[in-house]
C-alpha cells in the first residue's frame, strides 16, 4: 500500500490542470489514489491532491447515500460532466482546504461518462450531494478549488482568517522552544553571577 500526502492551499500544484490518464501506463498512479483514499476517507479525493496530475477520481457512494450495501468506492477516470439540472447550493469540506466548510452553489443534477478500471465506459446520474461530490472532484482535475468558486471579497476574508490562524500555530509549536530558551538563558546567567562572585573571594 503506498499513501501519499495530501497536498494543502495555497500549494501551487493544486492550480494545475490534469492530463487525461492512460489505464495501462498510469496503473500505479491508480493504485496510490486507492491507497491514499483507503486511508483518509471522506466522501471523495482526487489524483492532483496526491500529487498526480492525471484525470482520476475516487467517490464514496456508501458514505454519500448512506448505504453500506453500495460499494465502498467507486473510481471514475477521466470523468467528464455531459448534461446537468438545476442549481443547488451545498455545504463542502475538502482535504486541501482542511477546517474550511464553504456554501457552494453548483448544479443539482449531472450526468456523468467516465471509464472504469477495465476501460469500460460507463454514464450515471448523480443528484444532491452525490451531484455536489462529483462536480468537487471534478473541480480538482481543473485546478479549481470551492475557494476559487466563492466572492473576490468573501476570498478575501478567509484567506485573512486562514493567515492568522496559521501564524498562531506556528506561534504555538515556537512557545515551548522560546520557554526553553529564556529557561536556559537564566541559567547561564546566574552561573556567571557565581562565577564572578567565586572569583572574588
Amino acid at each position: 500500500m503506498t499513501y501519499r500526502k495530501i497536498r494543502e492551499w495555497p500549494n501551487e500544484e493544486l492550480k494545475i490542470k490534469s492530463a487525461n490518464i492512460d489505464i495501462l501506463k498510469d496503473r500505479e498512479a491508480i493504485n496510490d489514489l486507492l491507497d491514499t483514499f483507503k486511508v483518509v476517507g471522506g466522501y471523495g479525493l482526487s489524483a492532483p491532491q496526491i500529487g498526480l496530475h492525471v484525470r482520476a477520481i475516487v467517490i464514496n457512494p456508501s458514505a454519500l447515500k448512506k448505504d453500506d450495501s453500495l460499494n465502498n468506492e467507486e473510481l471514475m477516470l477521466n470523468p467528464v460532466i455531459i448534461d446537468r439540472k438545476g442549481t443547488q447550493v451545498f455545504s463542502e469540506a475538502c482535504f486541501s482546504l482542511p477546517n474550511l466548510s464553504l456554501d457552494i452553489e453548483r448544479s443539482s443534477e449531472v450526468l456523468v461518462e467516465w471509464k472504469n478500471i477495465d476501460g469500460e465506459l460507463k454514464r450515471q446520474w448523480f443528484s444532491d450531494y452525490s451531484s455536489a461530490c462529483v462536480q468537487h472532484e471534478i473541480d480538482h482535475l481543473d485546478g479549481v478549488l470551492t475557494i476559487d468558486r466563492i466572492s473576490q471579497l468573501r476570498r478575501s476574508m478567509i484567506i485573512k482568517k486562514i493567515k492568522k490562524k496559521n501564524l498562531e500555530v506556528i506561534k504555538a509549536s515556537k512557545r515551548p522552544s522560546d520557554e526553553r530558551s529564556r529557561q536556559k538563558s537564566l541559567r547561564t546567567r546566574k552561573k556567571n553571577r557565581i562565577k564572578r562572585k567565586a572569583n572574588k573571594r
